[in-house]
């Protein structure tokens, strides 16, 4: 934990609140900046999982609200 918590704040000037690579769309490599495409990747791996539309389906059928918790490594910037 000790080695983590020392490079933390490297990691986080270098790539941003996001510890992960980006997304480059088809057409968006020149438009993009580093960290709309680090966005643009949490979306589109949401999107693939379909994890909207399971939130949507365990509601309607246990008629409870959830939430979703990404329990990652990192430094919690998706949940920011």
């Amino acid at each position: 934990a000790g080695f983590y918590d020392s490079l933390s704040g490297i990691w986080e000037r270098e790539y941003g609140e996001h510890m992960h690579h980006g997304w480059y769309g088809p057409g968006t490599a020149s438009t993009m900046s580093v960290q709309e495409a680090q966005i643009a990747l949490m979306e589109e791996t949401a999107k693939l999982g379909d994890i909207q539309a399971l939130k949507e389906k365990i509601e309607k059928e246990e008629g409870r609200k959830i939430r979703i918790l990404d329990v990652g490594c990192g430094i919690g910037g998706a949940s920011r």
